[in-house]
């Protein structure tokens, strides 16, 4: 043996080698500048170029405010050249409404992108309307009346109080019908300044789709109006306006008003955040050659761990994750090594046994009935699901509803417990005479059921004949009386699953009612006469009747 000053001295676990400190300081290095990088970014650049947007959107705002003043404002001049026009006065003082019709034809208003026009005189009765025979813009808005338009209608009512020399009103209005229309009135003036107005000429012009689009082809940006009611009682101008960012488009929304102020619609744009954009792609293509240099620098220093520590991880970490997406509790790591890697390995090997026992655990108790050991009643009763969802005409499906006989009489009479024992021998017996063809699980109580694919009517009618019989000639310790069950058999002929357990539940009320300890099925009831006068048929102990 060695002197012991010759040994090598023990190196403290889980201290850092000198690769590992270079790696470490390079990393806060690179971290603090990357850090530094992004407090400039997020403080400085990037609320500027924000502020720069939000301007930009406002500015948008005020545009499609000014369209709308725009339309309204030409508009308003078709209106007044109609007004003012020499005939006008002749053809609204005319004993009937000929002149104006013949003077306003269907094809002014595609000519004006009109929707209606109209006519009326000093005391507010109409003298001519004309709408447009596809959609009327006045359809289901109870403002329009044939002689109550005008005291009805605020902008059309307030050119009439101006008299002769009043000027014409305009706006954008809201219906009650919730429909945006540009509305202008304008008087139709006496001979004189002096004289009160003839009358008024009002046109409407709604803003619909296709006026959304022309006021969206003004500002080149798209324009979502909709017509409502302020909430909260906020309904801000366009200067007033919030804008928002959200997915590099910056968007904001502000408020139409009727000629008397009223906030009537509310209106908002959506750009892309191309100044947003853009910087903020400059200032990381900085980073990014910055995070080049850097991570040059360390990937020659990662490659030196790469062997010894990265390689192993990540296959831990392809282990873990297929643990995680498959539910395989059986796949192990089996990683000799003395290090903390191994140390890892070695106990998620642990933890992976620990959880697959736990979890074989869990699945039994959770499909089997913890007395008799046989499948719970959710999982025979998925099991006869699935097998009725995918039967067909020819499918063999038959279920047993099997009954202990006088269960009640036993608990009274010997104890729970004896109760238990008895349950326990009958799962037990059934078990063992079902076979392969079948599965069998507890219902509940003294209630079991058994599921049979692939026989004949007559083999399971033989086979519930079997289990009865197995049941009635086995003791059971503690019984001093034969333990018996009565069977209900029902076959699969195009039943639900309720239909086909409800067929074999009235065979089994129909052997109780027959005196118990016997087989009842559609076709056979061997066991419906009294047993002792039933001779057991060769080979079978089935009579079919």
């Amino acid at each position: 043996m060695p002197p012991a000053h010759s040994l090598p001295p023990m190196r403290k676990p889980f201290s850092l080698s000198v690769s590992a400190r270079v790696i470490l300081l390079t990393v806060v290095v690179w971290i603090g500048l990357l850090a530094g990088a992004h407090v400039m970014q997020d403080r400085i650049f990037r609320p500027t170029f924000v502020a720069i947007e939000s301007d930009l959107v406002i500015k948008d705002l005020e545009r499609v405010e000014a369209a709308v003043a725009r339309e309204v404002e030409q508009l308003s001049r078709v209106v007044d050249d109609y007004a003012s026009w020499e005939d006008m006065r002749a053809f609204i003082g005319a004993e009937e409404g000929a002149p104006l019709s013949r003077a306003f034809k269907p094809e002014i208003l595609t000519s004006l992108d009109l929707d209606a026009i109209f006519v009326f005189n000093a005391i507010g009765r109409v003298r001519h309307s004309l709408t447009r025979k596809d959609d009327s813009v006045l359809a289901g808005s109870p403002e329009y009346t044939p002689t109550g338009f005008a005291n009805q209608f605020p902008v059309i009512a307030s050119v009439r109080t101006q008299g002769g020399g009043g000027r014409s009103s305009q706006g954008l209005v809201r219906f009650r019908s919730g429909r945006l229309v540009f509305a202008v009135a304008a008087p139709v003036p006496g001979a004189t300044p002096q004289d009160p107005a003839l009358g008024t000429v009002v046109m409407l012009r709604e803003l619909d789709d296709r006026g959304a689009r022309r006021l969206a082809d003004q500002v080149r940006l798209p324009v979502v109006i909709a017509a409502k009611e302020p909430t909260g009682g906020v309904s801000p101008s366009a200067r007033e306006a919030t804008p928002v960012l959200e997915n590099n488009q910056i968007g904001a929304s502000a408020w139409l008003r009727d000629p008397f102020g009223l906030p009537i619609a509310e209106y908002s744009i959506t750009r892309p955040a191309t100044i947003l954009t853009q910087g903020e792609g400059t200032l990381l293509s900085g980073e990014v050659a910055s995070v080049v240099v850097l991570s040059i620098v360390l990937l020659c220093l990662i490659l030196l761990l790469q062997w010894s520590v990265i390689r192993p991880l990540a296959r831990l970490t392809r282990i873990v994750e297929s643990v995680r997406r498959t539910g395989d509790l059986s796949v192990r790591i089996h990683e000799k090594r003395s290090d903390e890697i191994g140390l890892l390995a070695h106990n998620f090997d642990r933890m992976l046994a620990l959880l697959d026992e736990r979890t074989r655990t869990l699945e039994e108790l959770a499909t089997t009935d913890g007395l008799t050991r046989l499948a719970n009643r959710r999982t025979i009763m998925e099991h006869v699901t699935q097998l009725v969802n995918a039967a067909n005409d020819g499918t063999l499906l038959s279920v047993l509803v099997i009954d202990v006989d006088h269960f009640k009489r036993i608990n009274d009479t010997v104890g729970h417990s004896v109760g238990d024992r008895v349950l326990r021998h009958v799962a037990a017996v059934i078990r063992k005479a079902i076979g392969p063809n079948a599965m069998g699980g507890r219902l509940g109580g003294e209630e079991f059921l058994v599921v049979v694919t692939g026989l004949v009517k007559g083999d399971v009618v033989r086979l519930a004949e079997t289990v009865r019989a197995a049941i009635a000639e086995s003791p059971v310790q503690g019984v001093d009386w034969p333990v018996t069950a009565s069977i209900g058999v029902g076959h699969y002929a195009g039943h639900t699953v309720h239909g086909l357990l409800a067929t074999a539940d009235l065979n089994l009320y129909r052997a109780k009612g027959a005196g118990r300890n016997r087989v009842v099925a559609d076709e056979v009831a061997a066991s419906l006469l009294p047993a002792a006068s039933v001779p057991p048929p060769p080979g079978g102990g089935v009579l079919i009747i």
